[in-house]
């Protein structure tokens, strides 16, 4: 199994608590935070998989190497881009098919080559694994973000 597969179950078993809300920790809902991760998740691979392999120039960025060093990302620093956003329900229908895309397009990772790559608004161009590596770290970030609200802890 994938270890972003192994995210994804995560972001599933959250479900049950989809309307769960704890302002202290998060403006957004569980069930916001799990569609966006997933949402998340299905546009960067359809973005790296679309991509010619021949236009990845490696450089330099240094929020790119923070994250990618640091396996984390700073709660409140940056706002997620609107194509990411969810629109509309974050009911349980609506969730659960979105976790069964999800992990349909994990198993087209395999497939795609080393520098077939996306450009991050925050962190520049990433190649496949960067771009995976950030998958994993943003789908944890959600993850502990979940795990606050629904323990009703602020952050």
């Amino acid at each position: 199994m994938h270890p972003l597969e192994k995210l994804i179950r995560q972001l599933e078993s959250n479900i049950p608590a989809h309307g769960q809300v704890n302002t202290a920790v998060s403006a957004s809902g569980v069930g916001w935070h799990i569609e966006h991760s997933l949402i998340t998740i299905q546009r960067i691979i359809r973005a790296v998989k679309a991509s010619d392999p021949g236009t990845y120039k490696w450089s330099f960025k240094f929020n790119r190497m923070r994250v990618l060093v640091t396996k984390t990302i700073p709660r409140g620093v940056a706002k997620a881009p609107q194509v990411v956003i969810p629109q509309g329900q974050t009911d349980e229908a609506t969730l659960r098919a979105s976790v069964s895309k999800a992990l349909e397009m994990t198993k087209e990772i395999a497939f795609i080559q080393r520098n077939q790559n996306f450009t991050h608004p925050y962190l520049g161009q990433l190649n496949k694994r960067a771009a995976i590596q950030f998958l994993e770290i943003h789908t944890h970030h959600h993850l502990k973000i979940i795990r606050d609200i629904t323990a009703g802890m602020p952050h």
